[in-house]
């Protein structure tokens, strides 16, 4: 698996800037030049490499290359990816919440939504404030909510199931 680190604030590869490209778990130093559309020249522990990209999916931040005639899949996380990923709210998920959990300890301020309620993809289930800011917990995907397990007011610890989705 090859994945990129891109400097902290940066969302694409820029010409001539290095990155860190992980593959096979083993970090590399790596650097870019754009030579087309859709078409780059990388350079990665000294050795050239000509990529064309087939596709992108912009939720997953994944890539799909043809790199001298093999197809590779590149998923690109910077660092905040993968620091809400470890905090459990990294996107790119495809699989269907059974429940919404807490991802750190916090007070539930409001809870927009009831028992039965139909949601959509993106749609506010639950403010939790942590650390001084709300943090708005959302759908990530469509669903009826089953059961509503916090009220307002409530302190609740992390990976405290908050809501039962089906």
């Amino acid at each position: 698996m090859l994945e990129l680190n891109l400097p902290s604030g940066t969302r694409q590869l820029e010409n001539g800037s290095p990155f860190k490209a992980l593959i096979d778990g083993v970090e590399h130093a790596a650097d870019a030049v754009e030579i087309g559309p859709g078409r780059w020249h990388l350079i990665i522990e000294n050795r050239s490499i000509s990529v064309h990209l087939v596709s992108f999916d912009e939720e997953a931040k994944r890539y799909v290359f043809l790199v001298n005639g093999k197809t590779v899949s590149l998923t690109s996380r910077t660092e905040s990816d993968r620091l809400l990923e470890k905090l459990g709210m990294g996107g790119g998920s495809k699989k269907k919440a059974a429940s919404v959990k807490a991802p750190m300890p916090g007070l539930v301020v409001r809870i927009p939504v009831k028992a039965g309620d139909s949601v959509q993809k993106g749609d506010a289930l639950v403010v939790l404030e942590a650390m001084k800011m709300e943090n708005i917990l959302k759908a990530a995907e469509e669903g009826v909510v089953d059961s509503v397990g916090v009220s307002a007011g409530e302190a609740v610890e992390k990976g405290q199931v908050l809501i039962q989705m089906r």
